[in-house]
């Protein structure tokens, strides 16, 4: 193998390193990020059963009619409140789904690179294993 071959495959290798790293680095962005969205979808889970249990509450309560509007009123704020915290917490899936899908959209642009670059390195391997059978015979 020649010196500038030599170098070729050197930066070839670097260039694979160094985007194998950075993929590496997504892939554990994406893992921390999964896990995270299912901490949020956890609350809102719970916040979805509350918030059946307050309608279920209104309900009963208006068939009876013998509660007092200020009953209603109070179930009636806290299933506001739950509505709030769950679009908050839609908010933050929206973004960390964001986050995800742009990650794993440059993970895939730079596996294709690393693909382009190992196969470059392959060429150069060929070139070098070809020359060296035509010299040997």
């Amino acid at each position: 193998m020649t010196d500038q071959e030599s170098k070729q495959v050197g930066k070839i290798y670097k260039e694979t390193t160094v985007l194998a790293r950075k993929t590496q680095d997504r892939i554990h962005l994406l893992n921390r990020e999964s896990a995270e969205m299912a901490q949020i979808i956890e609350v809102l889970t719970e916040i979805s059963e509350h918030t059946n249990l307050l309608a279920v509450n209104v309900l009963l309560e208006a068939n009876r009619k013998n509660g007092t509007v200020k009953k209603f009123a109070v179930v009636l704020t806290e299933i506001t409140q739950l509505a709030s915290q769950t679009a908050m917490a839609t908010s933050e899936i929206k973004e960390r789904v964001t986050l995800i899908c742009n990650s794993a959209k440059e993970s895939t642009h730079d596996i294709a690179a690393m693909t382009e670059a190992i196969s470059r390195l392959q060429k150069i391997i060929d070139q070098q294993s070809t020359f060296k059978k035509q010299n040997n015979n």
